[in-house]
């Protein structure tokens, strides 16, 4: 900010860009505010001229490749640093700027970058949010449900904003953008109504914010929630591809491999149908937690449809296990259920006999023997008939020995030399 007082002059403030930057991203926008102007610099006066200094920085990766920078105003050519000014009067002003890097090669072809500044007079606030049924009457309370309608008021804290910069306001609910359009057309106003015709989304306690060319400038204070999404049954790929709805224990019939990974489906209702959940990677998830401290195994969740949700399952930590449904902010939406590994298998034992002495190689053959990060498996030997092992050692399992890991289907170790059982 360029403030009346020098000393307040050197703060620099900043602002989120839109989208976040990476390389290949070619257009960037930015929105500064004058409330955030008259705080940093002290003035009280609501109608005060702003004025911003803006820097645009660029770096090359090679020392020849050439640099040129000009604004749409067409003044300064070439100069990095002009000043963004929002007279007393205006409501809205924006500053554009070309820059392009030229490679050093006559045939490579220059890289142009956009950036678009735009300075508001003020922060949007959301006045009312309101949801109607199918038949157009409203719904009381913070509950809404995919499809309904909804009407958000925004006002401009007393600031007549144009047409064409309502025009660019947009409206989310937590992360779901929603196809929004203006209630009236008029030239310039202080408030304004956005019309949602059908409302898409999932999850609880969600925020309705309002957007100024991807950047957030004002959200509601109350939330709203979906019906929370809820899992009728769930199977693996590996089975007959289809499972029977049990609201009390809808994983009841899967289990998950201890070895190879398992891609499980999850039936249900009100996974939502908002086109991001396509792309969000996070928006609804699948959770398999596993291990101390709990690390997440599905390390592949998509959504799929609305009644259907997928997780590639792979088997690195050991029992036991915790599927769950998150949704936006990690919030927990459905379960925690308990999910059981198939058992290994065991088709062989050598020896049969163990000597007194112990000192042997024990192997057991067979399929399903996990590896869970170098956490060995044991073997035990249970005594239940034998008197003289319970009277020996007052138990009916005893351990043998820990097994050096193998293979999935193939597990060795060597016995102490005095086993606590025959």
């Amino acid at each position: 900010p360029i403030c009346a007082d020098p000393a307040l002059s050197g703060v620099e403030y900043g602002v989120p860009v839109f989208p976040a930057f990476r390389p290949d991203q070619l257009d960037f926008r930015a929105v500064i505010v004058a409330s955030d102007f008259r705080r940093l610099c002290g003035v009280d006066d609501a109608s005060a001229s702003v004025v911003w200094n803006v820097q645009v920085v660029m770096r090359t990766q090679s020392a020849y490749a050439g640099r040129s920078l000009t604004w749409s105003d067409g003044q300064n050519p070439g100069v990095w640093t002009r000043h963004v000014r929002l007279g007393s009067t205006e409501a809205v002003t924006e500053l554009h700027a070309k820059a392009v890097i030229s490679p050093m090669a006559d045939w490579a072809t220059p890289t142009t970058y956009s950036v678009a500044v735009v300075g508001l007079r003020a922060r949007l606030s959301v006045q009312r949010v309101a949801v109607y049924d199918a038949s157009g009457a409203e719904v009381g309370g913070q509950r809404v449900q995919e499809g309904q309608r909804l009407k958000v008021v925004v006002a401009s804290a007393g600031i007549y904003l144009p047409l064409d910069v309502w025009q660019r306001v947009k409206v989310s609910i937590g992360p779901f953008q929603q196809d929004a359009r203006l209630e009236s057309t008029d030239a310039a106003s202080m408030e304004q109504t956005l019309v949602v015709e059908r409302v898409l989304g999932v999850g609880v306690a969600l925020e309705v914010l309002v957007w100024l060319d991807g950047i957030r400038i004002g959200s509601s204070v109350n939330t709203l929630s979906f019906p929370l999404p809820e899992v009728g049954c769930a199977f693996a790929a590996s089975s007959a591809g289809s499972c029977t709805p049990s609201a009390s224990a809808p994983l009841e019939s899967l289990k998950v491999s201890t070895t190879n990974p398992t891609l499980i489906y999850l039936v249900g209702s009100n996974f939502g149908s908002h086109p991001m959940l396509r792309t969000a990677g996070g928006a609804l998830r699948v959770e398999v937690l596993g291990g101390s401290p709990p690390q997440d195994l599905c390390n592949e969740s998509m959504w799929l449809n609305s009644t259907t949700l997928s997780c590639l399952l792979r088997p690195t930590a050991p029992p036991p296990l915790e599927l769950r449904l998150s949704g936006p902010g990690d919030v927990v939406l459905a379960g925690p259920w308990q999910l059981p590994y198939e058992a290994p298998k065991i088709a062989a034992v050598s020896p049969q006999t163990l000597p007194i002495t112990g000192a042997v190689r024990l192997t057991i053959v067979g399929e399903g023997f996990p590896d869970f990060g170098g956490l060995r498996p044991a073997a035990y030997l249970a005594a239940p008939a034998s008197r003289r092992a319970r009277r020996l050692q007052n138990i009916s399992v005893a351990k043998v020995c820990d097994f050096m890991y193998t293979n999935s289907s193939h597990l060795e170790c060597w016995t102490p030399e005095h086993p606590p059982v025959e």
